[in-house]
């Protein structure tokens, strides 16, 4: 039997910021959040509708994703503060233990703050976000203020980090660091999600990570932060400083 709608369309949920559970939420609500962001991650926002999600979520109501969400805009949302409660609470925890060593930063350690807890993401069998992310990404709806980092953005802790990564960049010139920094980190987020989608599959959520001839999984990610930071601290070529003129 169907379980009862007990959530108005549209409402708010409160998170938990250290545990990352919707204080309050119903199974139902948890199960249609799950379910499409593994949906959305194989398929891309606009590949599956709300009835088909409705269905694969096991609602016998076609309307079950409108009544707790309004719409897909909604149900995108609810995907983001389903799963970043606990990523900005490990940023967060990350970034207090560099602070402590140091008051200034590296690169290198900023890029370990703000990426190591969608590495983690990325090991979760229970977890479609990283491929989620860049899939949306690619895929952009109409507005996407999650992604915009402007009025709304997804993590604010997300956002500041990114925003002293670019002070940390002053051998570039300013028109090229927001550039810079936004390939950096949608390249290590692309890698994640392959690594993702190649180590589980959608369709069988606890299914163990394949084995192989592969780098172990902690190689992988510390290889990618080198490379990350790596891009960032290059010198801009000499080409790119002319392109740029009087900004260089």
């Amino acid at each position: 039997m169907e379980e009862p709608l007990d959530q108005a369309a549209g409402s708010q949920v409160r998170i938990d910021p250290v545990t990352g559970a919707e204080v309050g939420s119903s199974p139902t609500r948890a199960r249609i959040i799950e379910t499409a962001e593994r949906e959305f991650a194989l398929h891309g926002a606009d590949g599956v509708s709300l009835r088909r999600l409705s269905t694969l979520a096991s609602q016998n109501n076609n309307y079950a994703v409108q009544y707790h969400f309004g719409d897909k805009e909604g149900l995108l949302t609810a995907v983001f503060e389903y799963r970043l409660p606990r990523i900005d609470a490990m940023r967060a925890e990350l970034l207090a233990k560099v602070n402590a060593e140091d008051d200034s930063p590296t690169v290198r350690a900023l890029i370990e703050v703000l990426l190591r807890p969608l590495a983690y993401e990325a090991e979760d069998p229970d977890s479609r976000y990283v491929t989620f992310l860049v899939r949306n990404r690619l895929q952009v709806l109409s507005a996407q203020p999650w992604l915009s980092a402007q009025e709304r953005p997804a993590s604010t802790l997300g956002r500041d980090i990114v925003t002293m990564l670019r002070a940390r960049l002053e051998h570039l010139p300013l028109a090229l660091r927001r550039s810079r920094v936004d390939v950096a980190v949608f390249s290590t987020l692309f890698a994640l999600a392959a690594y993702e989608m190649q180590a589980f599959s959608f369709q069988t959520p606890s299914r163990e990570p394949q084995t192989g001839d592969e780098l172990p999984f902690e190689v992988f990610v510390t290889d990618l932060f080198d490379s990350a930071a790596a891009a960032l601290l290059a010198p801009p070529s000499d080409d790119v400083r002319a392109a740029l003129g009087a900004d260089s």
